[in-house]
């Protein structure tokens, strides 16, 4: 399990105090709080755009990649090296028998 925090999209702001007697007292207006919540709801949006894309770029990673090239480097799968080897194999075997003789 792996944890990913980010600071970027943090916010904080006084917004008010509880006087002794337990009374809570604002320091802001409630436009000014407005303010905030969407200021807040919009860091909220584009945290869950970076997160999708995240997840997009983290799950392509597991993909296996496409090589456009078609040398000996190039990518293939498991059952057609097997069989690719296999025949090499047998193709040495078959030289090697004929120069024996």
């Amino acid at each position: 399990m792996v944890a990913i925090r980010n600071t970027d999209l943090s916010f904080d702001s006084v917004i008010g105090y509880e006087a002794d007697d337990g009374k809570l007292i604002p320091m802001v207006t409630e436009a000014y709080m407005r303010v905030m919540v969407e200021l807040c709801n919009e860091k909220f949006r584009v945290n869950k755009e970076r997160t999708e894309a995240f997840r997009k770029a983290l799950l392509g990673s597991f993909k296996p990649q496409q090589v456009q090239s078609s040398g000996p480097c190039a990518w293939e799968p498991i059952e057609q090296r097997r069989a690719r080897m296999k025949e090499d194999g047998l193709r040495r075997q078959a030289e090697a028998d004929s120069k024996e003789l």
